[in-house]
């Protein structure tokens, strides 16, 4: 498969989309600093729908699954500024993809010795592996390689910084592709005609996949942290989301053109209308069809504060019959009607 067609099956399958996080400025990455100290939150019938909206932003768009949130979100978003997702998982996805297409071994090269590769961008710059491979064939656990992304340009992006992955398990196939990778950033920043977002912190995931038709995705994302940032078209900081403790399971069937979502995590910064950290959990796994927006059909989400949770539940009636609760001392004592428009969801 080549690399070009390895980047539109990935846009074909962008419902694996887990994790999309963009990063704080400077320095690599690394899970051990604690989140920043925020005034405690405490949820009401004042702001239960900015916090409903905030939990999809983190969910869908600021790190999850396809585009589902738009970039103005009515009645509650105050910037127009539009965010454009790096996605962690298919980032790995995509460098675990270009591996495939490594050439063999030179004839005399020491196997274990380190490598220095670089390939064009679809569009511009240069994608650079550095690193080293005990298999002149295939990659085995203690393989080590980084990534660096200089200029380049794919399906209208444009990729700078590091991402490093250590090998514990690889196995490609004519048809499959196995693998479990420990993942590190290193302010890798994503920019389009929109703005952007950087990515810092650690990643683990496993990953199995079909990589000829019908396509089956299914990974399991673990992370202790991960700094986002959202950046405007000249490279301004609009927020800073610092994401904690997050599992992140998703799976698409190509066959049955419908996947699986769900993911628990806590997100600490400002969204539109709130700040203070959110914990955020799926009870019922969300399920969607389409694998670009990954517009949910069926399933929940709740976001808790430090005092207050309220849960989302999606049906297959349509917008009009979402609804969201509000819950406090440990029971709901409040329903409303909640639209695709209140989340600021693109409408399907």
């Amino acid at each position: 498969m080549s690399r070009t067609t390895t980047i539109k099956a990935l846009t074909t399958l962008s419902a694996i989309s887990l994790l999309t996080a963009c990063g704080g400025g400077g320095g690599g990455g690394g899970g051990g600093t604690p989140a920043p100290a925020t005034v405690p939150l405490t949820i009401d019938s004042s702001n239960m729908k900015a916090v409903a909206a905030a939990g999809a932003q983190v969910i869908f768009n600021s790190g999850h699954a396809g585009e589902l949130v738009s970039s103005t979100v009515v009645g509650v978003q105050t910037t127009s500024v539009a965010h454009s997702n790096i996605d962690a998982v298919d980032l790995v996805r995509f460098a675990l993809h270009m591996l495939e297409n490594r050439a063999p071994a030179p004839v005399g090269q020491v196997v274990g010795t380190s490598i220095d590769a670089t390939s064009p961008c679809d569009s511009g710059g240069t994608i650079r592996i550095t690193g080293n491979y005990s298999d002149p064939d295939t990659y085995n656990a203690g393989d080590k390689l980084t990534f660096t992304f200089q200029n380049c340009v794919e399906s209208g992006r444009t990729y700078n910084g590091a991402l490093t992955l250590s090998i514990e398990q690889y196995a490609y196939t004519a048809t499959t592709l196995t693998a479990s990778v420990a993942a590190t950033f290193s302010s890798l920043k994503e920019m389009d005609n929109t703005g952007g977002n950087t990515l810092n912190g650690d990643l683990h995931v496993d990953l199995t996949e079909a990589t000829a038709y019908p396509y089956t995705v299914n990974s399991d994302a673990r992370f202790n942290q991960l700094i986002t940032n959202t950046l405007t078209v000249s490279g301004a900081v609009v927020s800073t989301i610092t994401l904690q403790n997050g599992h992140i399971v998703n799976s698409w069937n190509g066959s049955t053109g419908s996947g699986t979502y769900a993911v628990t995590e806590t997100a600490t910064g400002t969204w539109p209308g709130i700040s203070g950290t959110l914990f955020i959990d799926t009870p019922v796994t969300i399920q969607y069809d389409d694998p670009l927006t990954v517009i949910p059909r069926a399933g929940s989400y709740t976001v808790g504060a430090d005092k207050g949770s309220i849960r989302v539940d999606f049906t297959t009636g349509g917008a009009s019959n979402l609804t969201l609760n509000l819950k406090v001392d440990g029971s709901y004592e409040l329903t409303i009607p909640l639209t695709w428009a209140d989340l600021g969801v693109v409408a399907p």
